[in-house]
This record gives C-alpha cells, structure tokens and sequence, in this order.
C-alpha cells in the first residue's frame, strides 16, 4: 500500500494513464498516415514498439522528477508525502480516466467484430447476392484480387447447403451508393453481402459486412487482417473465415424462437413451407424440362422459409439432378453441371437430419448417375430400410442394382415400388419397358394408355411409345409419333436424339443429321467419315468428360479410325468400375456396348488375355438377362458380335442371320460395327448387309410417299 501511494505520491500512475491515450491516438494516427503516404509495412508496428519501449521510459522519469511552478526538480526535493502537482489539477485525472474507458470501449467492440466474433446465429436467410468486393488499395493491379476473393467467397457460399447464391449480381460494379433495396427487389434475395479489399505493403484488410436489403441495416459485420506471404493461400483462408462465420451468423432460429413445429404445421411460416414442399414434389413427378423449373422455384420458396426443411434440400436435389442430359434423366443441362448443383443440397439435407430417407435415396441417384453402382446401392438399401414406403428409392435401388447386373435382386424393388406409387409416372414407364423386355407387351401399352390419361400430352409418354414402335421394327410409325412430341417438346435433346437414331436405322443420314444437337459420330461412321466422327467425339469428351455416354462415343470412334490404344485409355476407368457382366460397360445399346468396344480394342493391340474377361463378362450379362424371362433381338446381335470377336465366324454369322431378321433399333451399326470387322471379307456378310440395305430403301420410299423426310 506505501508503494501504491508513493506511485500516487509521484505522479506515476497519472503520467502513465495520459501516456496510454496520447499514445493510442498516435497509433491510430500513424495507421492512417501509412496508407496516405504509402509507408512500408513495417511501420505500424515501429510505432508501437517504441511507444512499448517509451512507456517503462516515461513512467522512471515520473519517478524521479516532478513538474512543479517552480518548473522541474527532483521528486526527493518536494515535501516528503506531499505531491506538489497534484493539488490543482484534480479534473485532469478525471479526463484521463474517461479516456481510458472510451478506449477500453471501442477496443472491446473493434475485438467483437474482428475475427473472433462467433455471430449471433439469430439471422433466417435463404438466399443472398454477393457484391463485388471494392479494391480500396491504391495500386490498380489489386483489382484482381478483390475479384478473386469475392468469387471465392461466392463459391464457398454456394457449398452452403439450402442457400441460394446469385450468381448475376457478379456483373455489378463496387458502389457505395448502390441502390440495395432495387438489387433486393430484382434478384429477390432479403440480403446482400459486400465487403472492401485493401492491401498496404504485406498487409491485407478486408471489411464484409451483411445488409438487410428492404431495411438498409447492416445485420453482421467484420473485418479480418491478414499478413500477405503466398496471396492464393491469403485467399483461401480469408474466404473460408468469411463463409464461416456467415454460416454461424445465419444460423435459422430454433422451432421455440418462431418457426413453429414444421411437422405438424402448427406454425403458419412452417406451414406455408411444406405446402410449397409439396407443390415441389407434384411438379417433380411429371418429369419435364417445364415442371422441373417449376418444382425448382417452388422448393426454393419452401427453402427461403425455412432453410432447415431437410426433404426440401432433398428434393431440390433431385430436381436439379433430373435437369440433366441423359437416358434417365429429362433435362437439358449437361450431367457435370447438374451433378454439381445437386452434390450440395444433398449434403445439406443429410447434416440437418442424418437420418432422412430422402436423403440417403437421393445422395445414393447422384452415385448412380456418376457411375458408382456399388456406393448408390449401399445408400439406397439404407433409405429403404429408414423408409419401406418411399417407393422412388426402390425404383432407384432397382435401376442400381440392374447397373450391376444384379436382376434377381432389382426387379422385386422394381415391383414393390410399383405397388405403392402405380401412378407414378417415371415408375410406370420403367415398369412399361420391363414388361415390354419380357415380351408382355400388351400389358405394356396397357400401363402407358392408363398413364398417358394421368399425364396427358406428357412428352416422356410420347417418347416412351415412340421407342416401343422402334423397338418392333416400326421405324415409319416411330418416326411420325416422334415428331408430334417434338412439336411438344423441341428443346428435348432426348426426343431429338431417338428422331435422329430412327432415321439413322432407315440409312437417311442427311435427315439423321439434321436432329442431333450432339453426338453425331453414328451419322459419320454410318457415312464413312470416321476422322469427322473422332473430332466431334473429342469435343463433347473435354465439354463432358464425367459423362459415360461421351466418352463410350469417343472410344468407337477412336476405334473406327484405327486407334485401338486411344480406345483403350478412354474406357479404362470404366473397366476398373465393371467386372463379371456387371457395370458401366455393360447393358449399353448394341451398336455401343463400351464392354465389346474395349474386347475389339484390345484384341487389335494383341492383347487377348485383356479382351477374354470382357467377352465372358458379355455372355454373362446376355445368361442373366435370359435367367429373368428378357429377351430382345438385340442381345442376339450380341451374341453375334462377341462370337466374332471371339473368332467364330459360323456362330457369329448365324446370330447376325437372326438378328437382322427380327430387326431392331440400332440396325444401321451392322455395316461399321468394329466387333464384326473380321465378317467383312465374308461373302455372306456383304449379302446379309445388301439385303438390310434394300429392305431400309423401300421405308425410306414410303417416308419420302409420306413426306416424313425434310419434314420439321
């Protein structure tokens, strides 16, 4: 206590408080001089480190000297406990303590919104728009990275399961004075996010701050520094510490806190989001390019109002996968891209309820339509076991397991799904196409009439019937039913696509060409121009390369003009994703099955050991097939082409015979098909080929009679 009041006594404690606040303001001070006058980096903490070594300096001075009227003199030359600078200048103690506070206040707050800040979890937002960052540093050249940084963050805000993140707002310029009630408006989002870059020397500072966009009031905000050594490393981690501690400071409000029991619809918010759930899923059903739009925006308005609806986040899943390019999809989205959009909201409804059937059932479709049978299976069996009754994941788990090959256990999922949902429309055209295989085809066309008064004018009927004319060899009927459903539906690459494949069987390749948007390497093979057909295989490759069609495309073509290594690298991640019969490079079309392509590729390359497992795989695949009551006439084309490729041309001659008779989709290959190149020589073959020719001559001669070619 002597020792307190002898500090008293001498002034020190005074001499030390007015040195901390002169001393805070010169800090402040000089970090506003280093931006003005463009001083090193450096010069922040040179300042603060002398005022450190200053302080311990000031505060002996104190000690051992003392201001008096008299002017300077030695503290021990004063009145012993008798202070002489102390008695007048009472208030200047009191402004000193006052300052202390403020600062100590401002501090306090300035830590609060730095990076220590964990947000108060209390926002409810479903989507937002990301502002440019504004480059306040005052090199030019640091515009890219406030570019960089915010398209990071945009990217990152995107992973955020259930958080719609729009993407337009990229083309704004950073403005202060923007108008963000009209950016609200237009691009409906109740929030925006924008924030400043501004870099001095090695030094980084970046301001981001969340703003209510009918309000104007800024919601969250913080500032986080950074030390600049490798700038891409800077920016990773300061983007993941901006989405981080958004996704805290969005955190949806808990049921007790507004949002009411959703289950039960006790609360009108959460009663309002299911309802729209549920328009979601109706939409979802019809499976067309315009119901999937409108599922997406109705399930994006449920998301909005309750960004914690885990079965929204899973239907928003499906819906986006559904929007792409493919045999068992219905859009016209490319398979990355749709791939893409779904993964998140997968995700997402799977950390909000790690239980959720939907969930699993849809995270286990995004599996199969990567390519990983085996991993959607898995997924799948759980959704069924969480959920018996949800008869899409059965209808899914069917379609992974005939990806395996593995039939005795995929059509029991098949048939229970079409117990529970017979109105189901994706679930009755697989059941439609399943009684077809095994020759029940009036109970077939039975199912797509019944449906067809369910759905009607829907285009995936249409298309489902034009392929069931095609399959019997009814290429003309085929063709008229398919362009009515174009009329319906012209931006379906799908019925484009069967358009093209129909007059492709009848040798029109003029017309064929004239309906693929894509993929038109069957039309030049079938026309002799197999270069042609390897360079548009090797575009679509690098524009999708996750997409198997592409790629089993880009192999025959590879094939066709004479590259049998290029073929065998294109296939080879597939065959490690297939053995036994069973797989991606199993059950394709004939004039495609990529398993063949690869035995032909590496019989062509002298490796015979490689192509024997592929052809037994194939005759395992065919004996399965037979096992469960299907049959086509183009698994006897199969059988012909894995007889050649197997070296027994009798065989492979009197399979094709009875193939060729019964005719199917897919006929024209016959004449190209790399499988059969070893037939060619064959008197045989050139007759079997002139007699197909002659008899696709006398139905283009009825379709021209018809006026079904030019037709549009």
């Amino acid at each position: 206590m002597k020792f307190i009041n002898e500090l008293k006594r001498r002034n020190v404690i005074r001499v030390a408080g007015a040195y901390l606040v002169v001393g805070w303001f010169l800090i402040q001070l000089a970090d506003q001089l280093v931006v003005a006058f463009h001083l090193p980096s450096w010069s922040n903490s040179f300042v603060f480190v002398m005022l450190g070594i200053g302080l311990p300096i000031t505060m002996l001075v104190a000690w051992a000297f003392e201001m008096t009227p008299e002017g300077l003199r030695r503290t021990h030359e004063s009145e012993p406990h008798r202070s002489v600078a102390t008695s007048p200048v009472r208030v200047g103690d009191y402004l000193v303590l006052v300052a202390l506070l403020v600062i100590c206040g401002y501090l306090y707050y300035d830590f609060q919104s730095r990076d220590g800040d964990e947000g108060d979890g209390t926002l409810t937002v479903g989507a937002m728009a990301v502002l440019p960052f504004a480059n306040l540093s005052v090199e030019p050249e640091q515009e890219g990275v406030s570019r960089a940084l915010t398209a990071e963050v945009r990217n990152r805000l995107t992973r955020l399961g259930g958080l719609k993140v729009v993407a337009g707002t990229a083309s704004l310029k950073p403005d202060d004075n923007q108008d963000l009630a009209a950016i609200g408006e237009k691009y409906r989002v109740p929030v925006v996010l924008d924030g400043s870059v501004q870099r001095v020397g090695n030094r980084l500072r970046v301001m981001a701050q969340l703003v209510d966009t009918e309000r104007g009031v800024q919601l969250w905000a913080k500032t986080f520094n950074r030390d600049v050594s490798d700038m891409l490393s800077v920016q990773d981690d300061l983007s993941q510490a901006i989405v981080e501690d958004i996704r805290k400071a969005i955190t949806p409000p808990a049921p007790e806190e507004g949002m009411g029991d959703l289950a039960t619809g006790k609360n009108a918010y959460g009663a309002a989001a299911r309802k729209l759930l549920e328009t979601g899923r109706a939409k979802l059903t019809q499976r067309t390019p315009e119901s999937l739009a409108t599922a997406i925006t109705a399930l994006e308005q449920a998301l909005a109002r309750d960004p914690r609806l885990a079965q929204a986040h899973a239907a928003m899943a499906e819906a986006y996968l559904l929007q792409g390019k493919g045999w068992s999809t219905y859009g016209t989205v490319p398979l990355e891209d749709a791939l893409a959009r779904a993964r998140p909201y997968a995700a997402r409804a799977l950390e909000i309820d790690p239980a959720l059937a939907e969930g699993h059932a849809v995270s286990g479709l995004i599996d199969l339509a990567s390519g990983h049978a085996d991993q959607a299976i898995t997924k799948l069996k759980k959704a069924v076991e969480r959920k018996p009754a949800l008869a899409r994941a059965r209808l899914w788990l069917y379609q992974a397991y005939a990806a395996r090959n593995r039939l005795a256990e995929a059509v029991p999922q098949l048939q229970r799904a079409y117990e529970l949902e017979p109105d189901n429309l994706a679930i009755g055209l697989n059941m439609s196409r399943f009684l077809a295989l095994r020759d029940r085809r009036l109970e077939a066309d039975t199912l797509l009439d019944r449906l067809d008064r369910l759905y009607p004018g829907n285009i995936n009927l249409l298309a489902a019937r034009g392929a069931r004319l095609a399959d019997e060899w009814r290429p003309v009927d085929a063709i008229q039913l398919l362009l009515r459903a174009n009329k319906s539906g012209p931006a379906d690459e799908r019925i484009r696509l069967m358009l093209g494949m129909a007059y492709l069987d009848l040798g029109a390749t003029a017309e064929a060409e004239r309906w693929f948007d894509q993929g038109k390497g069957d039309v030049r093979l079938a026309q002799g121009r197999a270069a042609d057909a390897l360079v548009e295989a090797r575009h679509l490759f690098a524009a999708e390369p996750a997409n198997p069609d592409r790629a089993f495309a880009l192999a025959d073509a590879e094939l066709a003009v004479g590259n049998p290594s290029g073929a065998i690298d294109v296939l080879k991640p597939y065959e490690l994703l297939s053995s036994d019969g069973a797989g991606p490079l199993y059950g394709r079309t004939p004039a495609s099955m990529p398993a063949l392509t690869l035995a032909a590729a590496k019989r062509a390359v002298g490796d015979e050991a490689g192509a024997a497992p592929l052809l037994e795989g194939a005759r395992r695949y065919l004996a399965r097939q037979r096992e469960m009551g299907f049959e086509h006439p183009y698994f006897i084309y199969l059988d012909a082409r894995i007889a050649a490729l197997s070296g027994d041309a009798a065989q492979a001659m009197a399979a094709l015979r009875q193939a060729v008779s019964q005719r199917f989709p897919g006929i024209s290959g016959v004449a190209w098909d790399p499988a059969l190149a070893s037939l060619r020589d064959l008197p045989e073959y050139r007759m079997l080929v002139a007699d197909l020719d002659a008899d696709r001559e006398r139905r283009r001669i009825r379709l021209r009679e018809m006026g079904l070619l030019g037709a549009s």
